[in-house]
């Protein structure tokens, strides 16, 4: 993919108006973020699935 970013004045990707991806996504500022978000992500999946079975819905 080829992207002219000669309109970027300041050599960033970010639009005029648009957010900083740390407000966006904010398990992206904090170095642990990214695998605490997917563990938070995994344990509800898993916490779900436990209780479906149990409930007999699976």
């Amino acid at each position: 993919m080829i992207v002219d970013c000669a309109h970027y004045q300041d050599g960033s990707r970010q639009h005029e108006g648009q957010l900083p991806i740390e407000e966006v996504e904010p398990e992206l500022g904090w170095e642990l973020g990214y695998p605490a978000a997917l563990a938070l992500m995994a344990g509800v999946g898993g916490g779900l699935y436990r209780f479906l079975r149990r409930a007999g819905w699976l």
